[in-house]
């Protein structure tokens, strides 16, 4: 379903030989059940009188699992996206000079090369933190060089972010002089 977006919601299926081994099983076993055995075969229903079926209507007692189309793996770039944490660097730079645009570009390639790369737990706290610093930036770009209260209170905002201690340091600085600013004491 597309709801499950690549996740794997059964486990994967047996290997072929597995089920080769388990589909030439499934005949001897009903031959070492014997005609009076409850397994329902063609030579069981006959001896009970129960009127005989075709042998290639009989169905076996345990089915093989179907064989699954192998899956390509992802590779490890994206084809097209670059590689994310070079992306992510160039963000961080682009953020430092105030290149709101860039940043936010690069950030947004960065969350697209992880989203194309095979999940893990990895690969979702990698996302967590490029989408938080998406957030500031777009948080910084929105307050821009604006001195009223509204500005103020957004790099409020972008101090609730995850972000390097660097980074957090010198937002609550510039949103504590911002604030104390403006007035917003709360």
């Amino acid at each position: 379903p597309e709801a499950s977006k690549g996740k794997l919601l059964s486990p994967p299926p047996p290997p072929p030989a597995a089920v080769a081994a388990a589909a030439a099983a499934v005949p001897s076993a009903a031959a070492a059940a014997g005609p009076s055995s409850s397994v329902g075969d063609a030579a069981g229903a006959a001896s009970r009188g129960g009127g005989a079926k075709p042998a290639a209507a009989a169905a076996p007692a345990v089915r093989a699992a179907p064989q699954a189309k192998p899956v390509a793996p992802a590779a490890a770039v994206p084809p097209g996206l670059g590689d994310p944490t070079a992306l992510y660097l160039k963000g961080v730079s682009e953020m430092e000079t105030a290149n709101w645009d860039a940043a936010i570009q690069s950030f947004a390639q960065t969350l697209q090369a992880l989203q194309a790369e095979p999940p893990d737990s990895s690969r979702e706290q990698r996302q967590a933190f490029a989408a938080q610093y998406l957030a500031a930036v777009l948080l910084l770009k929105a307050a821009g060089t604006g001195a009223g209260a509204k500005e103020a209170k957004l790099y409020r905002y972008a101090c609730g972010l995850k972000l390097d201690d660097k980074h957090s340091l010198a937002l609550v600085k510039e949103a504590v002089l911002r604030n104390k600013h403006v007035g917003n004491y709360r």
